[in-house]
């Protein structure tokens, strides 16, 4: 089981390798049953799709949400002769991510086909073939590390989720021996697991311990910065979690920040801290998965950092 499951993730590692360039194949010519209307709004939604995964523009949390899904469902639809070619945008569209697509797939796809019913009945053995794919990748997540990022993200957010017990100074030092302990957890599945990403724990869990290091010191997100970076690089954690420490850094450093995450309160309101290319700030943003800033507020001087969660 264990060589089925390198060699399975090998396999994705290469795909993955072959398809940074996203060419992917002619949008094929059918005499498929589909209507017209059909068939040409999911030529659309394809050639949108492309379009999307070769755009230097966006990042792959977008390319593989978006586009991968939509790809992988209009070739689906219309039901090409060619079925190799399903086949071929579901393991595109899996090496962006592995676990999440495979939830997606069990929970939007899988759970409400039909082969007895469905037209899509010509298509069995290509669903199999993607179902014991996704099988394999999902009983690879670590249950036991599952558990215990469950655990450090409820004591990371005890008191920290109240507002008026964060602040006050009894039940706020109670959150700063939690998180000390959260961050001795964290040093440790990071020494011994490298980044608790979503190749070990599933897109739902993937930015537990990116939370913990970003409630920590300047010196701590010094010491994992390089980590983070490493597991946005492959594509196993959100590339906004990247930005987020990039900012708060340059807040403590007194410098502008980049993407415009870091923002202080006056008056009840939020105030942004100084952005380094205010005309550039929502492609940096949109590179990395955040929205837009659409109203940008030159910030005031204001004590206090507040890090936008």
């Amino acid at each position: 089981m264990k060589l089925i499951l390198l060699l399975l993730f090998n396999l994705i590692y290469l795909i993955h390798a072959c398809c940074q360039s996203h060419n992917l194949p002619d949008f094929p010519i059918t005499s498929c049953n589909a209507e017209l209307k059909e068939y040409n709004y999911a030529q659309k939604v394809y050639e949108k799709s492309v379009r999307g995964l070769n755009s230097p523009y966006e990042n792959f949390e977008y390319k593989s949400i978006l586009h991968g899904w939509s790809i992988f469902l209009a070739f689906v639809k219309i039901k090409p002769e060619n079925k190799k070619l399903v086949l071929d945008v579901f393991y595109n569209r899996l090496a962006y991510e592995p676990i999440s697509f495979c939830e997606n797939f069990n929970e939007d796809f899988l759970s409400k086909f039909d082969y007895d019913t469905s037209p899509l009945q010509y298509l069995k053995f290509e669903v199999n073939a993607m179902e014991n794919v996704c099988n394999c990748i999902l009983s690879n997540t670590n249950d036991d590390l599952v558990k215990l990022l469950i655990q450090i993200d409820e004591d990371d957010q005890k008191y920290r989720k109240d507002e008026s017990l964060f602040y006050d100074k009894k039940y706020g030092e109670l959150q700063k021996k939690l998180d000390k302990e959260n961050l001795r957890k964290i040093d440790f599945i990071i020494k011994h697991h490298g980044y608790p990403g979503r190749n070990l724990v599933g897109t739902e869990y993937e930015d537990v311990a990116f939370l913990i290091i970003q409630h920590s010191d300047s010196t701590t997100i010094e010491k994992y910065i390089d980590v983070v970076k490493n597991a946005v690089d492959n594509k196993i954690l959100k590339p906004r979690a990247y930005a987020y420490l990039v900012d708060r850094l340059a807040v403590w450093k007194n410098e502008p920040q980049i993407y415009g995450t870091q923002y202080h309160t006056v008056n009840g309101e939020r105030v942004i801290y100084p952005i380094k290319d205010t005309e550039q700030v929502n492609k940096e943003r949109y590179k990395m998965g955040i929205g837009r800033l659409d109203q940008y507020k030159r910030p005031k001087k204001v004590g206090g950092l507040i890090i936008d969660e």
